[in-house]
C-alpha cells in the first residue's frame, strides 16, 4: 500500500515513534545476493513478448538468468497483483510498508532489526513456494501469468488487498496455517522475539499479515508464551 497509506494512518506512525525498537522481516535488497550467481536460467521457453514483459518486471539491478523459476514466479505475482488489485494512486506509490517503516524509524533514530537474514528468506522461497511443481510446470505457469498480464486479465484474488485497505481483515485463530513458509518462519522468529521484547520493552513488529493470522501465527504464539494480546482500533 505504500507510504500514502501509512501517512493516512498516523496512529501507526505514532506507535513507531513510541517504540525503542522496530522489528521487520528482513533488511536490505536481494540483488547483491543474486548477482554473485552464475547465469544458469535459460529463457528459451519464453516468446519475444513474454521475455520483454518479464524484463520490465525484473529490476534492472539484476538479470533474469540469475534468478530461479520460483523467484521469477514470486515477482510476477507481486507485479500482477499490484496491477490488478491496487488503485492508480497505490500503484504509483512504490515504497513498501517495510521500506517506509525502516526509513521512518531510522530518521527518528530508532533501531531497526531484521528477524531473519535476507539470504534465509530467499532459501525459504526456493524451498517452499510452488513446492509440488517441477520446472516444466513452473515454466508453463510463468508463461500463463505473463500472458494474463499482457492481455490485462485481472488477478483472481484481490480480497486481501481490499480487506487490508479497509482494515476489515478477519483473523482465524482456530485454523492452522497451511503454508510451510509461514509456519516455519513464525517458529524461528519466536525464538528471537521474546528476548527483544524483554530487552527493549516497547517494540513495533511489522510483518506480513499472513504471519499474524492462524493458530500457529505470531499473535497466537505470543499469547501461548504468556503475553497479553489487545486489539487496537485504528
Amino acid at each position: 500500500m505504500g507510504k500514502n497509506f501509512k501517512k493516512k494512518n498516523k496512529f501507526l506512525l505514532s506507535k513507531v515513534e513510541e517504540s525503542n525498537l522496530v522489528l521487520v522481516e528482513n533488511i536490505g535488497e536481494s540483488y547483491p545476493i543474486i548477482n554473485v550467481r552464475e547465469n544458469n536460467l535459460s529463457t528459451d521457453f519464453l516468446n519475444q513478448n513474454q521475455l520483454k514483459l518479464l524484463e520490465n518486471i525484473i529490476s534492472n539491478k539484476t538479470t533474469i538468468k540469475k534468478l530461479s523459476l520460483k523467484e521469477i514466479m514470486i515477482k510476477i505475482d507481486e507485479v500482477w497483483a499490484k496491477k490488478s488489485c491496487l488503485n492508480n494512486r497505490e500503484r504509483k506509490d512504490s515504497l513498501s510498508l517495510d521500506d517506509f517503516l525502516i526509513k521512518s524509524s531510522q530518521e527518528k533514530g530508532i533501531k531497526v532489526v531484521g528477524l531473519e537474514d535476507l539470504s534465509i528468506t530467499i532459501e525459504y522461497i526456493n524451498k517452499y513456494t510452488y513446492e509440488k511443481f517441477d520446472d516444466d510446470r513452473l515454466k508453463e505457469i510463468i508463461v500463463a501469468k505473463l500472458n494474463n498480464i499482457n492481455q490485462n486479465i485481472k488477478h483472481s484474488n484481490c480480497k486481501i488487498e481490499k480487506k487490508y485497505r479497509t482494515k476489515s481483515y478477519d483473523y482465524n485463530f482456530n485454523k492452522n496455517v497451511e503454508h510451510p513458509i509461514l509456519a516455519e518462519r513464525n517458529i524461528n522468529w519466536m525464538r528471537k522475539i521474546p528476548s527483544f521484547l524483554n530487552e527493549y520493552k516497547k517494540v513495533f513488529i511489522a510483518v506480513g499479515i499472513g504471519h499474524l493470522d492462524y493458530e500457529n501465527g505470531l499473535l497466537n504464539l505470543l499469547k501461548n508464551e504468556g503475553y497479553s494480546i489487545t486489539p487496537i482500533k485504528i
